[in-house]
């Protein structure tokens, strides 16, 4: 890409020019992100705005909870950032935190309340037409479907010949705890997921199987972040006051931290 034609004189080749022409713009691109990101994290510092960090797993009660959100503050603006995991950029992001990774203590947020997610094998009324009922003897010759990520070893618990399973061998991977539920609601396979129905609305499509299978019980706490003003403080009770008031609407059991 370069000639260096004296000691301290270094020239593009003509190959290197074509190219630079790209790098150029791609910095243009990558500065003008940059820019709008920092905008972006001030305006999150506002205390008319609260930031929601969730997972996409957990998207469609949030939602869900949250349907009564325009009745309780109309000057009050919520934010939602999902991905498949809370990254660091999250939670440096939001205001309130769902979070279930136990063997983790979380350094700027105090737990609120919790709820506690009881897990199960499930699979899709297609997959049960296609391969048969599944039962503990025969498990082990249908499809699994597995978490191929480096975190939350938990997701893998029906791997391990524990709760009473045989070893069992996936034949699907998948390192989006997302993807999983849908390509089990699809009939790719069985799927090993929380079996709180109330929580997982779309969970309502699939059949627990093996049911004296229980797999373990995870807690998801509702987060808050340290030093945050009286005002947001406030207005982050309103918010929580929803998902209490709906819990308590389908007679979901949380938890206080109390």
């Amino acid at each position: 890409l370069i000639n260096i034609i004296e000691k301290n004189k270094v020239v593009l080749t003509p190959l290197g020019k074509r190219i630079f022409q790209y790098l150029r713009d791609s910095l243009n691109i990558i500065n003008k992100e940059i820019y709008s990101s920092s905008e972006s994290s001030a305006a999150y510092k506002s205390e008319n705005i609260l930031t929601l960090g969730v997972e996409k797993n957990d998207i469609s009660w949030v939602l869900y909870c949250l349907k009564d959100f325009s009745k309780i503050n109309p000057g009050l603006t919520l934010s939602i950032i999902s991905d498949d995991f809370l990254t660091e950029s999250i939670m440096e992001k939001s205001d309130i935190i769902f979070y279930h990774l136990q063997e983790q203590e979380l350094k700027r947020f105090n737990k609120f309340w919790y709820l506690e997610y009881k897990h199960g094998l499930y699979a899709s009324q297609e997959y049960i037409t296609k391969y048969g009922e599944p039962t503990l003897d025969n498990i082990s010759w249908h499809k699994i479907i597995a978490y191929s990520g480096l975190f939350k070893t938990s997701l893998n618990w029906h791997l391990h010949s524990e709760y009473g399973l045989p070893e069992l061998s996936p034949s699907i991977f998948s390192q989006s705890p997302n993807l999983i539920l849908k390509m089990t609601m699809e009939g790719l396979g069985i799927g090993a997921l929380a079996e709180n129905k109330d929580l997982y609305s779309e969970n309502s499509q699939l059949i627990r199987i093996i049911k004296h299978i229980n797999g373990p019980v995870l807690k998801n706490y509702f987060c808050v972040k340290n030093g945050l003003s009286n005002q947001m403080m406030c207005n982050i009770d309103l918010v929580s006051n929803l998902f209490l008031q709906y819990f308590r609407s389908k007679s979901i059991v949380f938890f206080d931290m109390d």
